[in-house]
Formats: structure tokens, C-alpha cells, sequence
């Protein structure tokens, strides 16, 4: 079993992709609760590269879930914070 900072580490690969048409590179990072579901994805892309390369939130959703494991809300927020979408 890993640490959680393999873990993290891990997932953070496997959830990574990357669109060079655009010379943006997107991540992104989701939380977990104690039962294993995700309670928020966090989307993050950056521009250029190296010294000069920008990183920024693109996007976040937020998950809410009841005691028998059903989602009952779900909550978008675009990058200003800003709530975009609830969906209950």
C-alpha cells in the first residue's frame, strides 16, 4: 500500500493530460472521503513552461453525498470561485 503522498502523487499522474495543440497542460485533483468517494475535483492548467510556466485553478466541483452513499448535490465553481451550477 502506498503513503498518501505516493498515492496522491500516483493519482495526480493518472489523472493528467495534455493538450499540446494548445501548449496547455491540465491536472487534475480530486478528495476523497473515508468511504472512498470523491468529494471534490479540482481542475488546474498551465501555460508555458519552465521558469515562465503559470499554474491555475480552471475549475472546481464539489460533491455532497448522504449516509446511504447517493450524491445529493453537486456544486460547480468556475475559476473566479464563482458558483456556475447546482444540481440537487
Amino acid at each position: 500500500m502506498q503513503s498518501g503522498a505516493a498515492a496522491a502523487a500516483a493519482a495526480l499522474q493518472r489523472n493528467r493530460h495534455d493538450t499540446p495543440t494548445q501548449k496547455r497542460r491540465g491536472t487534475h485533483v480530486g478528495r476523497y472521503d473515508g468511504a472512498g468517494r470523491m468529494t471534490e475535483l479540482t481542475s488546474y492548467t498551465t501555460s508555458g513552461s519552465g521558469a515562465s510556466a503559470v499554474t491555475s485553478i480552471d475549475s472546481r466541483r464539489v460533491n455532497t453525498y448522504n449516509d446511504n452513499s447517493w450524491m445529493t448535490m453537486q456544486e460547480s465553481f468556475n475559476a473566479a470561485n464563482t458558483l456556475t451550477q447546482r444540481v440537487s
